[in-house]
């Protein structure tokens, strides 16, 4: 995704001031300050694109910072904006900055970071059917932390496809194994959306939104079955009754209910971004969701706080407390040992259903983890204008294979290779090849069949 940062100054310039000495750098000596314009000599940027603008003739804002029209060279650009390999322009909302040898500073920001020659340009950006323009300042920044979290989704994704088909053809699936194929789809969804709009150089602007609002979407989605999954497994230690009838009607019942909670949810969640962006924020606000405005997905800094980092930390936290209201149950139950030791069929539920949360605690860990590490890695990147990024691609990394982790973890056991081989009748068509007649079901294998199902 190409992403834009745009330094607005709020000075009207002469066109005078793009005309350059010299089409190339060679010009920029060490007794002179050279700038960049980002378009050809006459071009000003209407929109993302760079198009011929005629203004008449205005006094140079650049003599205010320079004594002498000498002190400076201004090289015109040929219309890409960043001249160092693996870096995009990116735009970023703020009204001052201030001219150094060679550099600028962004004033309004925090750090008041120093951009250097040449990774900024500077040119005209022009409202679509005005005439007014305003100085403005394109900054290159490096795209190699995204393209390895890129390349971490992909690889990740045929991992979480696998891991829903798997899942898809097995045999009796139960209330969990649906969940889990639920989150692995939606999560799946993601991962492909935003990879797509990562990777795809020109979206117009509706298509933008619409990959912008979907992905945001299927991330929260996401994060909701996973609540899901660590609820039901809490209510299901807690002794929760569910609803009346079979336990298939049951689970079939509170299926239906989760999937209006993790689905509607995050509907209305994505409602309500869509609101504030449309009619509650102006656009130039630093709170603005910027859904496909500077960019396709959130916007840098608050909005990526307020509207996606937020509700999944929240989310994570609500899972944290039901495992651990969980683990005090076993603990409790294990204290129990009488009851236990008597009753074997209780003593079995109670031993399957502690596996089935070993299981998910390591889910939780994983994505707890992870998602932790997304949180402080990019907070600190905001908070440190992208300066020490690389610290966090190896994390950044591994959040993105997430999926291989979910895979290893619950495709790539010896228990879902039985349920396999019972699905396809695999062992079934070994054993008559090799005897030439069908072997009768004996007592102990229906029963390793019961166990295997549950």
């Amino acid at each position: 995704m190409i992403t834009v940062l745009v330094f607005l100054v709020k000075i009207v310039l002469a066109k005078e001031v793009f005309i350059s000495d010299n089409e190339t750098d060679n010009l920029c000596s060490a007794n002179n300050n050279c700038f960049r314009k980002c378009c050809p000599k006459g071009d000003a940027l209407v929109g993302d694109e760079c198009h011929n603008f005629y203004m008449p003739s205005l006094p140079d804002p650049l003599t205010a910072y320079f004594p002498s029209r000498n002190d400076y060279f201004l090289i015109s650009g040929n219309g890409n904006f960043c001249s160092k390999p693996n870096t995009v322009p990116l735009y970023f909302m703020t009204p001052q900055f201030r001219f150094l040898e060679n550099a600028v500073q962004i004033l309004e920001e925090e750090d008041q970071p120093i951009l250097q020659y040449p990774n900024f340009c500077l040119e005209w950006f022009v409202e679509n059917g005005t005439s007014e323009a305003t100085l403005g300042l394109l900054a290159c920044l490096s795209t190699t932390g995204m393209k390895t979290y890129n390349y971490g989704m992909i690889i990740s994704m045929p991992f979480l496809l696998a891991t829903f088909l798997v899942y898809a053809i097995l045999p009796d699936r139960n209330l969990h194994q649906r969940a889990l194929m639920f989150y692995v789809l939606t999560l799946l969804i993601s991962y492909m959306l935003l990879v797509t709009i990562n990777l795809s150089e020109n979206i117009n602007r509706p298509w933008c939104e619409i990959f912008g609002y979907l992905t945001l979407y299927f991330f929260m989605v996401s994060f909701f079955w996973m609540n899901v999954i660590c609820f039901d497994i809490w209510y299901t230690f807690s002794g929760g009754r569910g609803f009346v009838g079979s336990k298939r009607t049951s689970e079939r019942k509170r299926l239906l209910l989760y999937s209006l909670y993790a689905f509607g949810v995050p509907l209305l969640v994505a409602l309500l971004v869509l609101l504030l962006q449309s009619k509650v924020l102006s656009e130039s606000s630093e709170h603005n969701p910027g859904i496909g405005i500077n960019k396709c997905f959130l916007g840098d800094g608050w909005p990526n706080l307020w509207y996606f980092y937020l509700e999944a930390g929240l989310l994570v936290l609500m899972n944290i407390i039901f495992f651990t209201l969980t683990a005090l149950k076993i603990r409790q139950v294990k204290k129990e040992t009488s009851m236990l030791k008597h009753n074997d069929s209780q003593r079995h539920s109670y031993e399957k259903d502690k596996q089935k949360f070993n299981l998910y605690v390591k889910l939780l860990f994983a994505m707890g983890v992870n998602w932790s590490m997304e949180v402080i890695s990019w907070l600190v990147n905001w908070r440190t204008g992208n300066n020490i990024q690389y610290i966090w691609w190896a994390t950044d990394f591994f959040n993105a294979v997430y999926g291989v982790f979910i895979f290893f973890m619950f495709v790539f056991k010896k228990k879902i290779w039985k349920l396999l081989q019972r699905r396809f009748n695999w062992k079934k068509s070994q054993e008559t090849v090799l005897t030439g007649t069908s072997p009768a079901p004996s007592t102990s294998n229906l029963y390793n069949n019961k166990i295997a199902m549950n």
